[in-house]
């Protein structure tokens, strides 16, 4: 997964989060493409993370997933993607994508 990055949009007052980027095949193979783990991260002191499952300091505020409209990947091929927009979770610091 390469240059991952989110943008935040409106939906009237509620606040959406979009997340792209890209699936990179680097092997020498063909690769299939499992669902995206898409995960708006919060901080641990956080009173929001007191019910949320932990992971290290962290804590998932929200997650979904996301399947590429490809289901496999040619050797060195590339393929972008961007979510449909969620709805962002309050004290999420940063979104985490893997596989």
């Amino acid at each position: 997964i390469t240059n991952a990055s989110s943008q935040i949009q409106y939906e009237g007052s509620r606040e959406m989060i979009q997340v792209m980027g890209n699936v990179l095949n680097t092997s020498d193979r063909v690769q299939p493409i499992p669902a995206l783990k898409i995960k708006l991260v919060g901080e641990k002191p956080d009173p929001r993370c007191f019910d949320k499952p932990q992971e290290g300091n962290n804590c998932i505020l929200a997650s979904w997933e996301h399947r590429l409209s490809e289901q496999s990947l040619l050797p060195c091929e590339k393929i972008h993607f961007e979510t449909d927009p969620h709805p962002n979770a309050e004290g999420s610091q940063h979104v985490r994508v893997e596989f």
